[in-house]
């Protein structure tokens, strides 16, 4: 059973422990709900439930399964658990997706309180820690992949700030390249291990790789990312401070 005192590739191992003997239960499970999906002609489905482990770890879990037959289905799975330590409670969360022949890939992430704490005050939420934490886990069922600041993550910065060119125009689409390389320089340079990143509809999940698991340590939301605001006031400020360059000058030349 998961214990405060547990240091992470502890917990690695009771998580792993426990998902052995769970495997056949969520498999059959999941086998149930594919029948009926294809019986009530549903092709996309999400749905949630609770199971308690025979360590007694007690265990909330989310599928997404997709697919017009039994043989093209796919499915995306996150099974979470609070682990309360001395001084805060983290969440556990192991994901992996399933196809026609078994598990394919899978993660095991370490949330900290702080993760929560800076997601709850940067999407300005008002619900309590626990409803907050599960719906993040249902909106991010299909989210499961861990991105190193390496091609992917710059590919998605990049077209987005493309496209706020289009809109915005270049030199507001410039401040906002810049600050965010900044940014993650910052983060990069900082992270004692391998920085991760888990984009979402909200934001960006920052934290570290650590042997076989990733720790998410804080949230950074997308008006922080993209703060169009934040650069407006910025060019404005620049356009100001040309403006008054040349008044200056203008005087200057006047004396």
């Amino acid at each position: 059973m998961l214990v405060p005192t547990m240091t992470n590739a502890e917990i690695s191992a009771e998580i792993s422990t426990d998902f052995g003997g769970m495997i056949n239960k969520l498999m059959a499970i999941e086998k149930e709900k594919a029948k009926r999906m294809i019986k009530t002609k549903t092709y996309d489905l999400i749905f949630s439930d609770e199971y308690k482990s025979q360590r007694g770890n007690k265990y909330k879990y989310v599928y997404h399964i997709r697919g017009k037959s039994r043989a093209k289905m796919k499915a995306n799975v996150t099974l979470y658990v609070f682990h309360k330590t001395e001084h805060s409670t983290n969440v556990i969360r192991l994901v992996y997706n399933v196809d026609k022949n078994g598990m394919n890939e899978g993660y095991l992430y370490i949330y900290s309180h702080h993760f929560f704490d800076r997601y709850i005050e940067r999407l300005k939420l008002n619900t309590s820690f626990g409803e907050v934490v599960n719906n993040y886990m249902i909106n991010n069922v299909d989210n499961i992949r861990p991105l190193t600041f390496g091609e992917k993550v710059e590919d998605e910065m990049r077209k987005h700030f493309d496209n706020m060119e289009k809109e915005h125009g270049k030199e507001l689409a410039d401040i906002l390249r810049k600050e965010n390389s900044q940014m993650f320089e910052h983060m990069n340079k900082n992270a004692k291990d391998t920085p991760v990143y888990l984009f979402d509809a909200n934001g960006l999940g920052c934290g570290e790789k650590e042997d076989d698991f990733y720790i998410m340590k804080t949230f950074v939301s997308n008006d922080m990312l993209f703060n169009i605001q934040k650069a407006f006031g910025k060019l404005n400020d620049d356009v100001n401070s040309q403006s008054k360059r040349e008044i200056l000058a203008e005087k200057n030349r006047q004396k």
